[in-house]
């Protein structure tokens, strides 16, 4: 009954003064304003040599605004851009897209390096490429409002969408909206001094207006006003772990696989191994590995996936995985001991995967980046109840 009654408040206010919801949290091209920014980049292949003449595709709310194609050194500038919010596309037969969501600030130049990756014989480049197309399409919105313990709203909280680089603060209903939104995972991130942090992850289709309410829960009353601040969410590892995660929602591939909710939700009852064999990415995934042993559980023995001192392996299924846990944890652990429904958020990046390199940062010995730029399997687990 709460959900209703709301919501219908909502969007008596949004009919009132649309407008003003768009500004806060939304600028698109109806609210820009100020000197027009540029996007300038390389495109590369996963071993660095340039790509020419692949194309660049700017999109505002599933509608194709500009088309550019890179020159023979892969370079490209798309100048006298409106500040808003945008989806670039980075495209070429024959390799899997990257996708960016870029947010125009006015008078700034953004610049970017997409890595484009073969797509593997065992794919049909003509699907990929038209599965990729609905994709390009797809434009979806996130309403929401923010409601303390007793129902009532809750204005000036913070509010993130983290894999869009957007953020505003919630009006006096509590209400906010985002859009226009391309389809994906995305993290709605609450914050407001005096309150427990909320993270709401969802999974956006092709145009769906999805309605959320979420609920803060006020911080104890004795905490002292530093431990108030960093138990209300603002504090540095937190910060650094949602901005590392939007860049990577932002700029990612589509040989990228990250899981939000209704994926996962296929998977109930099963743990993350059984993800890693049904996906396919163990077995699509090679790398050079440096002199290691991979461990295997079958039979408690150890086992050797290298024929001398490099060879071809995957990791994941078989012994521990180089896994990152809520963006900051790392951890060498099997797969099996994760189970799907503890599981928020899932990121897995194969040898050439995380543009970013944010992941990078986390990982070490055996799972670190080689010389010739591969890496094992990196899983990134957002798990649930964990507050960020």
């Amino acid at each position: 009954m709460l959900t209703r009654t709301v919501f219908s408040r909502l969007r008596r206010t949004r009919a009132l003064a649309p407008l003003a919801l768009l500004a806060t949290l939304a600028p698109g091209r109806a609210a820009s304003q100020g000197a027009p920014a540029s996007l300038a980049g390389v495109v590369r292949d996963s071993s660095g040599v340039p790509v020419g003449k692949a194309e660049v595709v700017l999109l505002q709310g599933g509608v194709e605004l500009r088309r550019l194609i890179v020159d023979e050194g892969g370079h490209f500038v798309m100048l006298d851009v409106q500040p808003g919010t945008y989806v670039a596309w980075v495209r070429r037969m024959g390799f899997a897209s990257a996708e960016y969501n870029w947010a125009a600030a006015a008078g700034r130049r953004d610049s970017v390096t997409a890595m484009l990756r073969v797509i593997p014989h065992g794919l049909d480049a003509v699907v990929v490429r038209a599965r990729e197309d609905k994709d390009m399409k797809g434009s979806a919105q996130i309403l929401g409002l923010v409601v303390d313990t007793e129902g009532r709203p809750l204005a000036e909280a913070n509010v993130e969408l983290v894999g869009a680089d957007r953020a505003g603060e919630t009006l006096e209903n509590g209400g906010f909206l985002f859009r226009p939104l391309p389809i994906g995972p995305y993290v709605v991130r609450v914050r407001k001094l005096g309150y427990v942090p909320q993270s709401v992850t969802m999974q956006l289709q092709v145009a769906e207006e999805r309605e959320v309410v979420i609920r803060m829960h006020p911080l104890m009353g004795n905490l002292a006003t530093v431990n108030v601040v960093a138990s209300s969410g603002f504090d540095a590892r937190a910060e650094r772990a949602l901005k590392d995660l939007d860049a990577r929602l932002r700029w990612r591939s589509a040989r990228d696989l990250v899981m939000g909710p209704n994926e996962l939700k296929r998977f109930a009852g099963q743990s993350l191994e059984w993800i890693n064999r049904a996906t396919g990415v163990a077995q699509r995934t090679q790398f050079r590995m440096r002199g290691v042993k991979s461990l295997s559980r079958v039979g408690g023995s150890a086992g050797t996936g290298v024929s001398g001192r490099t060879g071809v392996q995957t990791l994941g299924a078989e012994g521990d995985a180089c896994i990152l846990e809520n963006g900051t944890r790392f951890v060498r652990q099997p797969l099996w001991t994760y189970q799907v429904q503890d599981i928020e958020l899932l990121e897995v990046y194969d040898s050439y995967g995380d543009d970013t390199r944010t992941v990078d940062t986390y990982m070490t010995g055996r799972c670190m980046r080689g010389p010739d730029g591969t890496h094992p399997i990196w899983y990134v687990v957002w798990l649930r109840g964990r507050e960020r």
